[in-house]
């Protein structure tokens, strides 16, 4: 079909005006498959931003301000719970979060001595650079439970023991 026969058909409404000139009636079904997974990969695109700005937003918390978020975020996937019971639940671990700290934080000096034997015999077993990696970790897990202590009075020993280098 020429330019002209599908003007003149056009004029007279016997032609779609989403098809151009020329264009056969069986690509038709090729095309709304082409446009259909142009949208679907465009969807896929748009919900990965959306998660990883959520996820972005939450890191940016304090962890303590996403440990009732994150509890129930794990009782969620083990239990399949629903919307309103993780809600639930992370209300709950708020509401007992700070008694729990200060729970741990008083049982702590009844636990130090085991743990600074624990540290010494697996820093025994690292080599230098493996021991400051230990130590960075223990400080974040110590932070994490909530406990204001110096994670360098409970390794210091090992730090004497090796004459003062980690």
């Amino acid at each position: 079909m020429s330019q002209a026969d599908w003007t003149r058909e056009r004029e007279n409404g016997s032609v779609s005006l989403l098809e151009p000139p020329g264009q056969s009636t069986r690509s038709r079904p090729l095309l709304s498959i082409g446009m259909g997974l142009v949208i679907f990969s465009c969807g896929i695109v748009i919900g990965a931003a959306a998660m990883n700005i959520r996820h972005e937003r939450q890191r940016r918390l304090p962890l303590k301000d996403r440990i009732p978020a994150l509890i129930a975020d794990q009782l969620q996937r083990d239990l399949t719970l629903s919307r309103a019971q993780h809600d639930q639940i992370a209300d709950i671990v708020r509401d007992h979060q700070e008694e729990m700290r200060k729970l741990r934080a008083e049982l702590f000096p009844h636990y130090r001595p085991l743990l600074q034997e624990f540290v010494m015999d697996v820093s025994k077993v690292l080599s230098p650079e493996q021991q400051s990696a230990w130590k960075v970790k223990l400080r974040d897990t110590i932070q994490r439970m909530g406990i204001q202590d110096n994670i360098e009075s409970i390794t210091k020993q090992l730090s004497d023991e090796k004459g003062g280098t980690e």
